[in-house]
């Protein structure tokens, strides 16, 4: 029986005493004490109030037989330094990579590149308006960068064209990971005579300092 069984018998045990319900109570009485790894385990605390060690470490390894300890945690996802997505009709592509010392990132942190491609695979020219990047570190503190354009431009994409650019993102931790999304609008006008407006996805990636794979930070979330 495991030790999660056992707490589900003692609440059904403590319910049934409290509707007075005797006979079930009884019965569920009856099914704790004939627990195997409840009676090695009452040995055993005997054996440890009485000093007799050698006893007390033959019923312990009993009752860890009969009490296998539960199964590790899963293990959070990773997250590569890289990754790619498309969104109305844009290519997003984008990569990490880590900084040497004295790069010009602040004392105590660490310094990521991050280099990306939009391409445009639709049929009519976008304009890329503005970003917004969701920055998480290793202990799941988040910072959002918001701004019109990148590095300072604007540019627009005709059909098959593409547009790379790269920055540069501090951390406090030594991995984490971003995510984000880009604004952009049609170049022409729709029907209604006015510029469509749409963003395209970013999809998470990772910075770490051994350029690897990182773990999933804790309560990490997309725009």
């Amino acid at each position: 029986m495991t030790q999660v069984q056992d707490k589900e018998l003692e609440s059904a045990l403590e319910a049934a005493i409290a509707q007075e319900d005797y006979a079930k109570a009884a019965e569920l009485r009856d099914r704790i004490a004939s627990d195997p790894a409840r009676r090695i385990q009452a040995a055993l605390e005997a054996a440890v109030r009485a000093e007799e060690w050698q006893t007390a470490a033959k019923l312990r390894d009993e009752l860890a037989e009969l009490r296998p300890p539960p199964p590790p945690p899963p293990a959070r996802p990773r997250v590569p330094c890289h990754s790619e997505a498309v969104t109305n009709g844009v290519r997003c592509t984008v990569r990490s990579e880590a900084l040497a010392e004295g790069s010009g990132a602040p004392a105590g942190t660490h310094a990521f590149a991050y280099f990306v491609e939009l391409t445009n695979e639709g049929s009519v020219a976008v304009k890329l308006l503005g970003r917004h990047w969701v920055i998480t570190d290793a202990n799941g503190r988040v910072e959002h960068v918001r701004g019109s354009g990148v590095v300072g431009q604007q540019p627009l994409l005709k059909p098959g064209e593409s547009f790379t650019y790269n920055s540069f993102c501090p951390l406090q931790t030594s991995c984490g990971t971003m995510s984000g999304e880009f604004m952009f609008a049609a170049a022409t006008p729709g029907a209604e005579g006015r510029l469509e407006r749409f963003t395209v996805r970013v999809a998470r990636f990772g910075l770490d300092s051994a350029n690897g794979e990182v773990p999933l930070p804790p309560g990490a979330q997309d725009p």
